[in-house]
């Protein structure tokens, strides 16, 4: 009975985002992290600078969307071509 409910447990639940489990794409958590981390600094950075509320948490949304899908095709271009790669090892 025990094991049972700690094997259902430890199942973790699907996350769906716009029709897709996103615990399965490549990359994501690492892109989303690499944008808050980036979008976090670029904004103190703006507000120790100017000392504009406003601006700075403008450029820090900003700069969290622009880097974070950077970062993310990125990857998605890397494993893309990795994959690429891993079929033609495969092939020969």
């Amino acid at each position: 009975m025990e094991a049972e409910d700690t094997e259902l447990q430890n199942q973790s639940k699907e996350v769906i985002l716009f029709g897709r489990d996103i615990r399965k794409v490549p990359c994501f958590k690492n892109s989303i992290l690499f944008g808050i981390y980036s979008g976090l600094a670029t904004g103190l950075a703006t507000f120790m600078f100017t000392s504009r509320v406003k601006l700075a948490s403008n450029v820090a949304m900003g700069s969290y969307q622009a880097l974070r899908h950077k970062h993310f095709s990125n990857d998605e271009e890397n494993m893309q071509s990795f994959l690429q790669d891993d079929e033609k090892l495969e092939d020969a």
